[in-house]
């Protein structure tokens, strides 16, 4: 907020931190801001202002419910729903969509656990979301350091594609299952940055150009962000987020190195400072 009040932001690249871009936060400048968040209530207090300020917004919120030994920081399920409801409340549902993200499968988080997950998940947030997103655990080498560690936990990854690539069959059924769940709440079921179109659901895009469009009547470059994965949808868009920066400890996650640096950074923020 202390960003938005000055009119811009220092961003640091993700590949060399001496090299800074300035992004200018002006309404007139910008169509839309994105969220990713675990948590929003942070933010509550300063929706007013930022509508007041002009801003167009919405919250893409990561909701899973996975054990502790994957998420070891992430916030208390009962808090993030009561968040979620006054969210909605401010901003309806349509502004705000759930990430069940990744879908992570395992021993211990098989497709029976996760069938009984969501189905308690999306019970929780019906009438909160109209949208959920659905993506499959991709490995990274960084995270799979990470993950083999849990074996003896029964929560070392297991794979979801065959040879070719595709789905396995079992975990088709198991996203299919989950988006029939889902429309059962009134929740319409999307997937991320995926390929393999055999499930039949719809692909969705964070930075969504139609979304912005049907909600405030503005016009997005709606061509894909060409500095995004080959099968990400999102339109062209500015990150101004930083790696190694989320205290959630998640396991499975990508934009965390080392989860001791992210715990140092976030505890360490300067509010003050002209990059986030």
């Amino acid at each position: 907020m202390n960003r938005v009040r000055e009119g811009y932001v220092d961003v640091a690249s993700p590949f060399d931190s001496r090299k800074i871009r300035r992004v200018e936060l002006l309404p007139d400048l910008i169509e839309a801001m994105v969220f990713w968040t675990r948590d929003p209530r942070p933010a509550l207090p300063f929706l007013g202002e930022l509508s007041d300020r002009g801003f167009r917004y919405y919250f893409m919120t990561t909701v899973t419910g996975y054990p502790r030994s994957l998420e070891a920081g992430a916030p208390e399920m009962t808090g993030i729903l009561e968040g979620l409801e006054e969210l909605a409340r401010f901003i309806g549902p349509d502004r705000s969509i759930w990430r069940y993200d990744p879908v992570y499968l395992s021993p211990m988080t098989g497709a029976s656990w996760h069938r009984n997950n969501f189905a308690r998940l999306a019970e929780a947030m019906e009438g909160k979301t109209r949208r959920v997103v659905l993506s499959l655990y991709e490995g990274y080498m960084k995270t799979e350091r990470r993950l083999v560690r849990l074996e003896g936990e029964g929560l070392a990854p297991e794979g979801v594609r065959g040879a070719d690539g595709l789905m396995l069959p079992g975990t088709r059924a198991l996203m299919e299952d989950l988006a029939a769940t889902a429309r059962s709440r009134g929740i319409d079921a999307r997937t991320c940055a995926e390929t393999d179109g055999s499930t039949g659901l719809p692909p969705n895009a964070c930075v969504d150009a139609e979304l912005i469009g049907r909600l405030w009547d503005v016009e997005v470059d709606s061509r894909k962000d060409p500095n995004q994965r080959r099968a990400c949808r999102c339109a062209p868009s500015v990150d101004i987020g930083a790696y190694d920066t989320c205290p959630a400890a998640c396991a499975y996650c990508y934009a965390v190195g080392s989860l001791e640096r992210a715990a140092t950074r976030y505890a360490s923020h300067d509010a003050s400072s002209v990059r986030l």
